[in-house]
């Protein structure tokens, strides 16, 4: 599979899946499944740092994709750089996603389904985040996305 083949080719450390069309919650489980198999394992290392599965005019991933990256995350895979433009991720899921990101530096889910997040600009999100995280982006304001920097 994918990720077996992209092993192959030495250590990973940022795989960019932006703007794929047949990126859905289904496949991004199975891609976050096969990438905490092989975090787990001794003998192949993941030293994947970024990954971003953006898709800017609208994307399909879901809060059940969130929670699968949500679980790489907490099984050790030390992303820095998590980027989630254009989808349908929920302020509950974007929690999920900053408690299990201890290594998140970067984390990009602006175009999602926020609610009230975005409207409150996140201050108060930002200021529970244990993550040393230093940029935050949630919404969209007409001079381009809208974020929080540390």
């Amino acid at each position: 599979d994918l990720v077996d083949a992209l092993g192959r080719h030495g250590p990973l450390r940022s795989l960019r899946l932006a703007n794929n069309p047949h990126l859905d919650d289904v496949a991004v489980c199975r891609l976050a499944g096969r990438l905490q198999e092989r975090a787990s394992s001794a003998s192949q290392a993941l030293s994947l740092t970024a990954l971003d599965l953006s898709a800017p005019s609208g994307g399909l991933l879901t809060d059940e994709a969130g929670a699968a990256i949500a679980t790489l995350l907490e099984a050790g895979v030390a992303l820095q750089d998590l980027r989630l433009v254009g989808h349908r991720l929920t302020h509950d899921m974007l929690t999920m996603l900053l408690r299990h990101g201890a290594s998140l530096r970067i984390l990009d889910a602006s175009r999602n389904d926020l609610g009230e997040l975005v409207d409150a600009g996140g201050d108060a999100l930002l200021a529970r985040v244990a993550a040393p995280l230093r940029e935050l982006r949630i919404g969209e304001s007409a001079g381009g996305l809208g974020g929080l920097e540390r």
